[in-house]
C-alpha cells in the first residue's frame, strides 16, 4: 500500500502488544514546501515537514491499520518542525501504553491521544472532543499523572494558565 522508502519518516516507535512486536510509523504522504515567515499561517512548528501525514501500524512489516492525521486534526495540510520521538505512557491506567501527537493550532498545541488495541488505533476523547489543547510546544510529550490516576493538563484560560484534571470513566477522559 505504501512504499515506506519513498516517504519521509517523521517518527518510528516499536511497541509490544500481548508479547507480539508492532511498529508505529508516522510518514509524510504528500510533501509541500513549508510556509515562509511572510506567508499566512506560518509557524516554526510547521517548517520542517508540511503536507499530508499518515500514522501506520505495522505487524511483521505489514500494515495492519492507518490513521490519517490530517483528518484527525480536520486540516488539509499540517506540519511538524522535524523528527520527534513518540512518547508512550499508560494514561488511562489499563496497563497498555498510550501515545500522543501534537501540532501547532491557533493558540495552543492540539493533540490527538491514542492507543493500539486489537491491531488498530483507537483515539481517546476528552470531554467528548478528539482534540486536546495545551500550551506546550512539543509534538509528543509525557503527561503529568495525579495521585488519583488522573491526567493533569496545563490549559490556557482568560489571561492565565491553570491546571485541568481529567479522569478516565472507562470510555473517555472527563474533566472535573
Amino acid at each position: 500500500m505504501y512504499d515506506l522508502d519513498s516517504h519521509n519518516t517523521i517518527t518510528e516507535y516499536n511497541i509490544d502488544i500481548d508479547n507480539e512486536p508492532f511498529k508505529i510509523i508516522l510518514i509524510q504522504t504528500e510533501e509541500l514546501t513549508p510556509l515562509k515567515p511572510e506567508d499566512e499561517g506560518f509557524s516554526i512548528y510547521k517548517n520542517g515537514y508540511y503536507g499530508e501525514f499518515k500514522l501506520l501500524l505495522l505487524k511483521d512489516e505489514l500494515i495492519v491499520d492507518i490513521l490519517d492525521l490530517n483528518d484527525c486534526f480536520n486540516l488539509k495540510y499540517i506540519g511538524f518542525i522535524g523528527e520527534f520521538t513518540l512518547v508512550g505512557q499508560d494514561l488511562n491506567n489499563d496497563g497498555i501504553e498510550d501515545y500522543n501527537i501534537g501540532i501547532m493550532g491557533n493558540d495552543d498545541f492540539e493533540f490527538i491521544v491514542f492507543t493500539v488495541k486489537e491491531n488498530s488505533f483507537e483515539i481517546f476523547t476528552f470531554d467528548g472532543e478528539e482534540i486536546l489543547r495545551r500550551p506546550n510546544p512539543h509534538h509528543s510529550e509525557s503527561f503529568l499523572k495525579g495521585s488519583e490516576g488522573e491526567l493533569i493538563v496545563t490549559a490556557r484560560g482568560e489571561h492565565r494558565f491553570y491546571r485541568k484534571r481529567y479522569f478516565w470513566n472507562g470510555l473517555q477522559f472527563i474533566s472535573e
